[in-house]
């Protein structure tokens, strides 16, 4: 699985008139030169490379500005094979791959994958339970603050159910699959509004959280809010305000999305609401093959791995990450013909009824460039 992050991007961006933007276009045959550059007529070529090549762009087809240089296919990276180490010994967790009985924790290796210990069952951490269990202290204190105890070597506890939603909880793994404990209360992941408080970024539908309250943001262009596909004129500014008060969060120019007219895109940010907030309550979950942290978790690699989250969510989550990285192309159409062998994004994204064309970035981890 492609790693999986919502990066909030800011591209380096110049003010530009329209005339100043490239026009780009797919073109065809072998060629060592996928990015070609025709100055005089303000001309990019973009060709597919092999199969076993990549374009080395440079970020080039992300930040479309309307400076555009030459690039070269370069060899793919080859990529490492999964694998499991069968030598350990009585340390692999629950739901997690194994060879045998004495790799894992609770000493039970079935189908290639861990079983957790049942209820009643001594252990020492949340994450030898079975799913929907918990290591209920038998001689430790919890936390007051809402997150998981730590150093928890050599303590004793009991596998126990979890607690019910709504029930009184001091940690997240004591709550249900899919919950963690909010404030003192098991609350489902991606279920509050902009301003609730809360006491993590993952009970957040927008999985963004700021000064204890649940964030996201706003696009403005020309003193207008703007809504997808967030359409600007080149030469303009697009300002990214935070949706809770309106502060600026970031600024660039519009930008070209290689089609020769005055239209471009603001397309630099991908937390914005009215996707986010829409997009993660659909990928709520109350399943996993996992325990403790894993089985709470708003990291989705750890999700897909632990069966959280279906391998067509998965696909979903990847194109829609690929079409929010590279929105203004993806948006102009300008490279439609030949974006499938420069494989960059799809087309098309569905998950449900109504998610095609929303533009999100997904998240195992966060990179703020504000705060």
């Amino acid at each position: 699985m492609k790693s999986i992050l919502i990066i909030l991007l800011c591209t380096v961006a110049f003010g530009l008139e329209y005339q100043s933007c490239s026009t780009v276009s797919c073109g065809t045959g072998a060629n060592n030169q996928c990015i070609s550059v025709y100055t005089n007529n303000k001309t990019t070529i973009v060709t597919p490379c092999s199969a076993n090549q990549t374009c080395a762009d440079n970020g080039q087809f992300s930040g479309t500005t309307g400076n555009w240089a030459a690039a070269n296919c370069a060899e793919k990276s080859a990529q490492p094979s999964p694998s499991i180490d069968c030598s350990v010994s009585l340390t692999t967790l629950t739901g997690k791959p194994c060879c045998n009985d004495n790799n894992c924790k609770s000493g039970s290796c079935d189908n290639g994958i861990c079983e957790g210990l049942s209820n009643g069952a001594n252990c020492t951490v949340d994450e030898e339970c079975r799913p929907g269990y918990y290591c209920k202290s038998t001689n430790w204190t919890f936390p007051t603050n809402g997150t998981n105890v730590t150093n928890e070597t050599n303590l004793t506890g009991l596998c126990s159910d979890s607690l019910s939603s709504g029930d009184i909880c001091t940690f997240h793994n004591e709550c249900p699959i899919g919950y963690g404990c909010n404030n003192s209360t098991c609350t489902q992941l991606f279920s509050q509004d902009i301003n609730a408080v809360v006491s993590d970024k993952r009970f957040c539908k927008s999985d963004f959280i700021r000064n204890g309250k649940c964030d996201g943001i706003y696009i403005r262009s020309n003193n207008t809010r703007l809504s997808s596909p967030y359409a600007c004129t080149i030469g303009q500014r697009c300002n990214y305000v935070y949706a809770s008060d309106n502060a600026v969060a970031a600024e660039d120019w519009c930008q070209c999305g290689g089609v020769k007219n005055d239209t471009g895109y603001c397309g630099s940010f991908g937390n914005v609401i009215g996707y986010w907030d829409e997009v993660f309550p659909k990928l709520q979950y109350s399943r996993s093959d996992c325990s403790g942290n894993y089985s709470h978790t708003d990291n989705f690699a750890e999700l897909f791995n632990c069966s959280s989250l279906s391998s067509i969510e998965e696909q979903y989550l990847e194109g829609m990450n690929e079409q929010a990285t590279y929105w203004t192309l993806y948006q102009s159409g300008a490279i439609d013909s030949c974006v499938n062998q420069l494989g960059l994004f799809p087309t098309n994204v569905t998950l449900g009824s109504d998610t095609s064309g929303a533009m999100m970035m997904v998240i195992s981890s966060i990179l703020l460039i504000f705060a």
